[in-house]
């Protein structure tokens, strides 16, 4: 496959980690899933040049089942001990491989484990808003934005085999987070009709929101005329109509460096 669309084929992206000298580089492939019975998945791997030595790797596994209190391990190695190629990722254990047109996630670290397979291949999207420059760079890329999936994972209280729906990102950057926004907006709408991917990004200096929603996997972009966010809810004018984005329960708080 080449590196473009052509038709209704997509190009495989490379999944090998593209490094630069900063030392705050840091490249990630994080999947997020929402089984049928309400188990959350994260399944993250990650690479860095932070702290000593450079070109390290890790990987994260976060598992919330429905109803219970979340389960969070990770695993840290340097940089002769992780393997990377075009279609796979190998850190550890755990590891990112696409064949047959199937994406397989398998995260494994602190008696924490998922073992995800995706019904769908990568994708190139292109969506707008992929790429954000102040005299360092971000780069943030959707390659999964909804597919069916199965889940097996393991916690320290439990198993569990589940069905649902799987998301999967890529991130680079050499700049810190807070100064590329001061906030984020994701709304992952897997169930219904038609699916349906939404984000919003507030600029650090309170400018006017950029934003992109992806349905039927084409992307296209929220003008800021369309988007209002306060108060940790969105009003979204889209397709014609107002659409509603606000949270209702905490599943999990993430905050490692507090």
């Amino acid at each position: 496959m080449l590196g473009l669309l052509i038709g209704s084929v997509w190009a495989l992206p490379n999944l090998q980690p593209k490094f630069t000298g900063d030392e705050s580089f840091a490249e990630s492939y994080t999947a997020i899933v929402d089984l049928e019975d309400g188990t959350y998945i994260l399944a993250q791997i990650l690479f860095t040049n932070a702290g000593f030595g450079d070109q390290k790797a890790g990987c994260r596994a976060l598992v919330v089942p429905n109803g219970t209190k979340g389960s969070n391990g990770s695993l840290q190695l340097d940089s002769g001990e992780w393997e990377g190629a075009p279609q796979r990722l190998q850190v550890g254990q755990c590891f990112l491989s696409v064949q047959d047109d199937k994406t397989h996630f398998y995260v494994s670290a602190e008696g924490i484990s998922a073992d995800i397979i995706i019904s769908q291949a990568p994708k190139i999207y292109g969506e707008p808003d992929r790429r954000i420059e102040n005299g360092g760079f971000y780069e943030s890329e959707v390659m999964i934005a909804a597919a069916q999936a199965q889940a097996t994972f393991k916690t320290k209280q439990g198993s569990g085999e589940q069905k649902g729906w799987a998301y999967l990102d890529h991130a680079r950057s050499n700049t810190l987070l807070p100064q590329v926004a001061s906030k984020w907006y994701r709304f992952k709408g897997f169930y219904g009709a038609e699916q349906i991917l939404i984000q919003v990004r507030i600029p650090p200096d309170g400018g006017a929101s950029q934003g992109w929603v992806i349905q039927n996997d084409a992307p296209k972009p929220l003008p800021a005329k369309d988007v209002v966010a306060s108060n940790g809810e969105l009003n979204i004018s889209l397709n014609g109509q107002t659409v509603w984005v606000r949270g209702t329960d905490l599943i999990y708080r993430y905050e490692p460096a507090k």
